[in-house]
């Protein structure tokens, strides 16, 4: 994803309501200085604020971030992960959001599990981009992605274990 991204429909998560999980493999190449974004479904304007739900690199603290953000674009929750992931090392990550709970998981075990108050608006989303941000900026990093998944359903621990482990 260094030169190119992948786009999806956005139908694909327009019809989902208070669940959904996303899982992928992550290989990092190397780290870009500028924001990263791995995925991204959102409303396809300014990369700071069109994000539903995403995964990125923030620059600033250089941590992974899961968030998401309200119908109106205006309060969002984000979890940052407390350590960098390492370059030259494949990761399984894990993004389950339920109904104001969002989990986090990194090679099939639970990283951080925490609460929101925020509800992501589905229907919203007109833009789903895999390797860059929605308006297709810079914000792409030298990496790998694999097995992209969306679920339409909050997977258990269990099926994250399984799914990590290639079941």
């Amino acid at each position: 994803t260094a030169s190119s991204y992948l786009t999806m429909p956005s139908t694909t998560m327009t019809s989902l309501t208070d669940e959904c999980t996303l899982s992928f493999w992550l290989y990092i190449i190397s780290w870009n200085t500028a924001y990263a974004t791995f995925f991204q479904a959102g409303t396809g304007g300014a990369p700071w604020n069109n994000y539903v739900f995403g995964v990125l690199r923030n620059s600033q603290t250089s941590k992974l971030c899961f968030t998401i953000t309200n119908k109106n674009n205006t309060s969002s929750s984000a979890s940052y992960l407390t350590s960098d992931l390492s370059t030259s090392t494949w990761y399984h990550l894990t993004f389950v959001y339920k109904t104001g709970h969002c989990l986090i998981y990194i090679n099939g075990a639970l990283y951080e599990d925490y609460t929101t108050t925020i509800v992501p608006k589905f229907s919203d989303i007109s833009k789903i981009t895999i390797g860059t941000c929605n308006n297709i900026s810079s914000y792409q990093t030298n990496c790998k992605l694999n097995d992209i998944r969306i679920y339409d359903h909050a997977l258990s621990p269990k099926e994250v274990k399984l799914i990590s482990q290639g079941l």
